[in-house]
């Protein structure tokens, strides 16, 4: 195969999605990457313990895929899209999918274009060996009944942060921050509520009064999620928004600038709540010292992505403070300033293996 590679990602609009396949794209050498977004419209349905809906549509792909109707498939993509139809003329090397939503038009259009497959993340109601590449995280992996020779194991989550995006991602932080830099940098990336964990205003209460006790050596930028509670962001704004020690606080859709995640690779520790393991795995890729934050629990049972934490810790990636240690957040910062850690390099790694399985 030719070392100049050209590939497809296909975007279903899902931005975390988006950023892991960037991330795997990104790091195949002389690449040529298209990207085609995709919309399936139409009537949708619930999946149980599942948020969100998803279209009716997906259903059809499934069993075209599932029984191995590929020829139907494809045709009816024909039919359905114009936007699918032009790729169908073009030549690809590798097409990549994240999640579940586009997996079988993957499958699909890796058939018609006899061009690789990728798929990020364990997709529903396709069989997996259909893929030539599954790439699985480690929580995942764990719960996988058929643990395939196409299956390749991450620990996090692939994404973009690398050597290369840290030279232009410093150059666009605004100079009016920059100037505001008089102290270390400790970056605080708070998650928000899920089926699993909950950030909650006595959570954000004690974590103020952790890093009260730092700022006479640091300050401090913060940023939320779209799921972090309205009450917990009203706090923020309103305890930490005139303090000369916050460097700045990005709120999604409410900040009008976005300095994420270009601070990171000026920050000397980063702080990072344990419901998301796409921010730890970023946090963890800028080869800082990073504190995972322990936050309360909605069962008291041991969650799948407890392994994977103890994975991060155990490797060197990163430290991990339970929930009710948030309150003594200073003692343990001067520990991890004393240590390094490794860089978490997913992405990278990845590709390596596919390489190697195709020459």
């Amino acid at each position: 195969m030719s070392r100049n590679f050209r590939i497809l990602i296909l975007n279903d609009g899902n931005k975390g999605n988006f950023i892991q396949s960037c991330g795997i794209a990104q790091n195949f050498p002389s690449s040529k990457i298209d990207v085609l977004k995709i919309e399936l419209k139409g009537l949708k349905y619930k999946l149980p313990k599942r948020k969100g809906k998803y279209p009716l549509l997906l259903k059809f792909l499934n069993l075209f895929c599932y029984l191995r109707f590929f020829k139907t498939g494809i045709l009816f993509l024909k039919l359905y899209s114009k936007k699918i139809k032009e790729k169908m003329n073009k030549n690809y090397d590798f097409i990549i999918s994240t999640g579940s939503l586009l997996s079988p038009v993957n499958i699909l259009l890796s058939k018609k274009l006899n061009a690789y497959s990728i798929q990020i993340m364990v997709p529903d109601g396709v069989p997996l060996s259909l893929f030539d590449f599954l790439i699985v995280p480690y929580h995942d992996y764990i719960r996988l009944k058929n643990k395939g020779r196409n299956v390749i194991t991450t620990l996090g989550s692939p994404n973009m942060i690398d050597e290369k995006m840290k030279e232009e991602a410093i150059k666009k932080i605004p100079e009016w921050v920059k100037k505001k830099i008089r102290k270390k940098i400790i970056s605080v990336l708070i998650g928000g509520n899920d089926q699993n964990y909950k950030i909650s205003l006595k959570w954000i209460e004690n974590f103020k009064r952790g890093i009260e006790k730092m700022k006479n050596k640091f300050q401090f930028y913060l940023t939320t999620s779209r799921r972090t509670d309205e009450k917990v962001v009203s706090f923020i704004i309103e305890n930490f928004k005139n303090d000369e020690d916050i460097l700045f606080i990005e709120i999604p859709d409410i900040s009008n600038v976005s300095i994420y995640p270009s601070i990171l690779f000026l920050s000397d520790v980063i702080l990072v709540t344990e419901d998301s393991i796409n921010m730890i795995s970023e946090a963890a890729s800028t080869g800082k010292r990073v504190i995972i934050l322990g936050v309360e629990r909605k069962t008291d049972k041991k969650l799948i992505f407890d392994y994977t934490i103890e994975k991060f810790v155990e490797k060197g990636y990163s430290e991990y403070i339970p929930y009710d240690k948030v309150i003594d957040l200073s003692d343990i910062v001067e520990e991890v300033l004393k240590k390094k850690y490794k860089k978490l390099n997913e992405a990278k790694i990845c590709v390596q293996k596919i390489l190697q399985n195709i020459n």
